[in-house]
């Protein structure tokens, strides 16, 4: 039986918003993505892409900004358009 997670959750990176900060979640990156209409095969592949690279290059924090281009980045490889990132920018001002 697969565990539920992967050893790259048990790293736990701080994302920057100004003076504040929270935890970076696969869990809510993969849900901001598929509100944007990525499949969530992708999603979740793309949020956990993203948590192996940040690991990777051993971040314990970045900001938003920096984890937004990551993600774009991502998105782009995985063949996501720029129709896609503006969508991303437009549910992100929500939130």
């Amino acid at each position: 039986m697969p565990k539920p997670y992967s050893k790259y959750d048990m790293v736990k990176i701080k994302v920057l918003i100004e003076s504040n900060y929270y935890i970076l979640s696969r869990y809510l990156i993969s849900r901001i993505l598929k509100m944007i209409k990525i499949s969530e095969h992708h999603a979740v592949k793309i949020a956990i892409d993203i948590k192996k690279e940040i690991v990777k290059q051993e971040m314990v924090e970045l900001t938003q900004e920096e984890l937004e281009v990551m993600i774009f980045k991502t998105m782009e490889q995985y063949g996501y358009s720029q129709n896609y990132i503006d969508r991303y920018l437009l549910v992100s001002k929500f939130q």
